[in-house]
């Protein structure tokens, strides 16, 4: 058999790896800085007013023609105010219909600045004047009746302010005139009575007070403003009447004595009346006039005595 040659192997080389070839790079898109934009130039004011009253107007042409008329807001505001302030006025000063309804009668009296209430009139007067208790039902009567016809408060307290002066004016020339004539009654009648003036008036005193009129007469006036009580004539009057009462009253002359009695006798007159117990010295007004007198004609005889 014949050999065959073998083969030699090839001898095994290391591999030698390939360069690496590098991926390429990806490449982002730059993104773009976002763009800041430029500040809006400011508009004048003229521009602002402008589309402000572009705004406030809308649609409505003939608000923006109202609106054009003004230079600026501040105008337009200033302007819209005094219009109201007129309008308020002139509501103020118109009258008031007669027909006017109650919301209508109140918002003229708040317009004018009449109180809703008559009791919410302020009473604020001048000078000092102050409305006292006596006057006070007056006063109301006449705030309501103030009220019923708007009159203003101003008004209404200048009202109340003279009345109170006119009353006090003449408060004063009443006592004024009644001291005038209390010293001429007084004059006049110590002439015609004379020494008798004190028994005279103490007859008529007591006369009044045993009627129970005294102060009701005496203080009453005549027509003229003269108080009862300083008039001579009513004085004559009532001392006649008092000595009409009075069996033992005579009239006596200014000298203290009298042509048909002596002051004895007179004296001697009411002390027999004294003694009987129950004779007119002891009843009524005759009586205190008679004892007034007796104690006036015991005095009188003192001082002639004497």
């Amino acid at each position: 058999m014949g050999t065959k040659n073998a083969q030699t192997p090839a001898a095994l080389e290391p591999a030698v790896p390939e360069p690496a070839v590098p991926e390429p790079a990806v490449l982002e898109p730059a993104v773009p800085e976002p763009a800041v934009p430029e500040p809006a130039a400011a508009k004048s004011p003229a521009e602002s007013w402008e589309a402000r009253r572009a705004a406030i107007a809308g649609a409505d042409e003939k608000m923006l023609k109202r609106l054009s008329r003004y230079a600026s807001e501040d105008d337009a505001i200033k302007a819209g105010v005094a219009a109201q302030t007129k309008i308020s006025e002139m509501t103020a000063a118109k009258p008031l219909a007669k027909d006017a309804s109650e919301e209508e009668v109140a918002a003229w009296r708040e317009a004018n600045g009449i109180p809703l209430k008559a009791e919410d009139y302020k009473i604020e007067l001048e000078g000092g004047l102050v409305v006292g208790d006596a006057d006070k039902p007056a006063v109301d009567t006449f705030l309501a009746i103030a009220h019923q016809h708007n009159l203003m408060p101003e008004v209404a307290n200048a009202i109340i302010a003279g009345q109170l002066k006119l009353q006090d004016e003449f408060a004063q020339e009443q006592t004024r005139m009644d001291t005038e004539a209390g010293a001429a009654m007084g004059k006049e009648m110590k002439e015609v009575w004379g020494s008798d003036y004190v028994l005279r008036t103490n007859e008529i005193e007591a006369m009044l007070a045993a009627g129970g009129v005294r102060d009701e007469l005496i203080n009453s006036r005549l027509p003229d403003g003269t108080p009862v009580g300083y008039s001579p004539k009513m004085l004559k009057w009532l001392s006649s009447l008092a000595q009409a009462q009075s069996p033992a009253a005579k009239v006596v002359g200014a000298s203290g004595t009298n042509a048909n009695q002596s002051l004895e006798g007179e004296i001697a007159t009411i002390e027999k009346l004294i003694r009987e117990g129950s004779s007119e010295y002891y009843k009524g007004a005759a009586g205190l006039a008679m004892q007034a007198k007796y104690q006036d004609l015991l005095s009188r005889k003192l001082g002639i005595g004497s």
